[in-house]
């Protein structure tokens, strides 16, 4: 039988779970978009060079997608990265 604590703990994995999921639905068409601004960005500096702008722009850009990654991960009521590594490391 389950204690208050662990209907407790899985209560807030389903709602931390529900969170992730509508922000990851409310930012996935934003964040491709972006994905294909920088790729163009790349694309321009590779050829052209990027100038002041086209630079901090790229550098928003991957602020944005390190930002939406964090977010995301903190969120997580499962963090596998974390236990792989814990699983193999010992």
């Amino acid at each position: 039988m389950a204690t208050r604590k662990e209907i407790k703990r899985e209560g807030v994995k389903r709602q931390r779970l529900s969170l992730v999921r509508q922000i990851s639905d409310l930012l996935d068409e934003p964040m491709t978009v972006l994905a294909f601004v920088w790729l163009g960005l790349l694309i321009y500096d590779f050829t052209y060079g990027l100038g002041r702008y086209g630079t901090i722009a790229s550098n928003v850009i991957w602020g944005l997608f390190v930002f939406h990654f964090l977010l995301e991960f903190t969120l997580a009521p499962q963090k596998w990265i974390l236990e792989n590594l814990q699983m193999h490391c010992r």
